[in-house]
């Protein structure tokens, strides 16, 4: 079986009992099993399902081995070309880990044609988001042989803590505790949005070491408001007449734009949970009750015209065009406002 050369002394899966605690993630990915054949990452916060994915499929290819990445375009509907590619490749290539991103609809049929698969195939590493112990599924994996399955739920405020502690030590920065509670208090529902909203802060501060406040925490991230952040993004749902007056109103409160901007990032990440689940058939109620982070009902309205308007791609490119404009949450940008609304009137409803 594939071995990238590493001691593995830390053995947690046996034979139907291929399940891996929560408590015991950290230690797992530190120093996998590397007898599986599929390692499965499954569960409600998405971006942590992705980011642990992405962190394993490294670990098992080594210093020396390779990631190859399937997409959900590359699969045909009964994912039989996947095993093909997949049987080939084992033949062929030496030290290959194949990683799966979330694939939507097709999941359980991917899912269900890997477990078909020979053993002696190189690893193959799954993201499972949104699926829980009660699918099918995940039922049918607990039952299989040489598959690590490992549950991604919301991080506790402990761990959110020690991101937060880890990321501003790494830069140098010294951070108020009444900012550090309000970081602490803020973050969280997804694991990703956690890593970007410190990002976002990071980009803030600048390069060198800052003695962070509370208010430097407010103006990058935000604190309640008398105008909620979300309403930008609302608005933008509404045509582009509501979106300048709400643009108005926010530059009028002196709502900063890193605000806006991370809110608005939150809200792209709900909405492409929201494509997943509509793929499964999922609507209405029914949609919003399998959703996490779960959105208040007051929003439900505005989120799924957002996904009927953003599609798949135009969402992409949107959340793309975003991370280009990175530096618009700077506080020494003066043209941030004006940039900023030029480029949500481009992706704003007509």
């Amino acid at each position: 079986m594939f071995d990238p050369g590493h001691d593995h002394d830390f053995c947690v899966g046996q034979v139907n009992m291929p399940e891996i605690a929560p408590r015991d993630a950290k230690t797992f990915l530190a120093n996998p099993e590397m007898k599986g054949r599929i390692y499965v990452f499954f569960g409600p916060d998405s971006g942590l399902v992705s980011d642990r994915a992405q962190k394993l499929a490294q670990k098992l290819a080594g210093e020396t081995g390779e990631v190859i990445r399937f997409h959900e375009a590359e699969l045909d509907e009964t994912a039989s070309n996947l095993l093909d590619g997949l049987q080939a490749m084992s033949m062929f290539a030496d030290r290959q880990v194949y990683h799966l991103p979330d694939m939507g609809r097709r999941l359980d049929g991917v899912l269900q044609a890997i477990l078909q698969l020979a053993d002696g195939h190189h690893p193959i590493v799954v993201e499972a988001a949104g699926k829980g112990k009660g699918d099918k599924i995940i039922k049918d994996l607990l039952k299989s042989d040489g598959v690590y399955l490992m549950a991604c739920y919301r991080e506790s405020a402990r761990d959110i803590a020690q991101a937060i502690d880890e990321h501003l030590r790494q830069k140098g920065h010294k951070i108020d505790q009444d900012a550090f509670a309000h970081l602490t208090d803020i973050l969280g529902e997804d694991h990703l949005l956690t890593i970007s909203a410190l990002e976002s802060l990071e980009l803030y501060l600048g390069p060198s070491p800052t003695h962070v406040t509370m208010d430097m925490v407010a103006e990058a991230l935000g604190v309640r408001q008398s105008l909620d952040p979300s309403a930008i993004f609302d608005a933008m749902m509404s045509g582009r007449a509501r979106l300048v007056a709400q643009m108005t109103i926010a530059r009028q409160q002196d709502l900063h734009p890193a605000v806006i901007m991370s809110t608005i990032e939150r809200d792209i990440q709900t909405i492409s949970n929201m494509h997943g689940l509509m793929d499964q058939g999922f609507s209405g109620k029914a949609l919003f009750g399998k959703l996490f982070p779960k959105v208040h009902f007051s929003r439900q309205d505005s989120l799924m015209r957002a996904a009927r308007l953003l599609g798949p791609t135009k969402l992409r490119e949107f959340r793309i065009s975003l991370l280009e404009s990175e530096h618009l949450q700077r506080r020494d940008d003066p043209m941030a406002w004006g940039r900023l609304e030029r480029l949500l009137l481009r992706f704003s409803a007509a």
